[in-house]
């Protein structure tokens, strides 16, 4: 890790937006799976919420796993936390392995090759369907560097309650943009104001019994 990181880290730089909607998107009983859990940062602050079961994290990047796993141990969570290597597909037709670009800065890293590319290496696929009937998780947190649009085209969100993406608009653009607000549209879900920032993006189900229009709950 870069010692930029390292600074970032310490001064509460890192993934901050995310960082700060933890708290509010969190309920008791929450079941988490994580798409793009990195070092187990934004992990480990939803497994320290009481009201929180357990957090299941994949991250595409096979150096990350381990790191999170000790960064969850280091701070009490290893019984609530558990991080696996794995591309997130929702495609039925998906190989069992498939490619992931390593860039010199992990949170670059990418289904996309670019400029920053130093190596490809090549990690197993996982059915993100599967995973969400086998977890059956309550809220899902997703931050996969411009994948987002590919994985919620095909999604089956049963059971799931409130979702938080970050959205990558240099990515996916304007109408990927659109794209997946309809994709939440058509599953029943609504764009709540009161606790996304920006690029940062939460998803309430209509029917949650959860009073996401209240601004003022936590």
């Amino acid at each position: 890790m870069s010692d930029t990181m390292i600074s970032r880290l310490a001064a509460g730089r890192y993934e901050r937006a995310e960082a700060r909607r933890v708290p509010k998107i969190t309920r008791p009983g929450d079941r988490v799976l994580e798409f793009g859990s990195a070092i187990g940062y934004i992990s480990c602050l939803l497994a320290r919420q009481d009201d929180v079961l357990f957090v299941h994290g994949y991250d595409a990047n096979p150096h990350l796993a381990a790191h999170a796993t000790k960064v969850a141990a280091a701070n009490g969570l290893s019984a609530k936390t558990r991080f696996e290597t794995a591309l997130i597909s929702t495609d039925p037709d998906a190989p069992a392995f498939g490619d992931f670009h390593l860039h010199r800065n992990f949170w670059a890293s990418s289904t996309r090759q670019s400029d920053g590319t130093v190596k490809t290496v090549r990690v197993p696929v996982r059915d993100a369907n599967a995973l969400i009937a086998e977890t059956r998780p309550t809220l899902l947190v997703c931050d996969i560097e411009g994948g987002e649009l590919d994985l919620f085209g095909n999604i089956d969100l049963s059971g799931v309650d409130r979702v938080m993406v970050e959205l990558h608009q240099k990515v996916i653009g304007r109408k990927g943009m659109k794209d997946v607000f309809d994709c939440f549209s058509s599953r029943g879900f609504h764009y709540d104001q009161y606790r996304s920032a920006g690029a940062v993006v939460v998803f309430c189900h209509v029917d949650s019994d959860w009073r996401s229009d209240n601004a003022g709950r936590r």
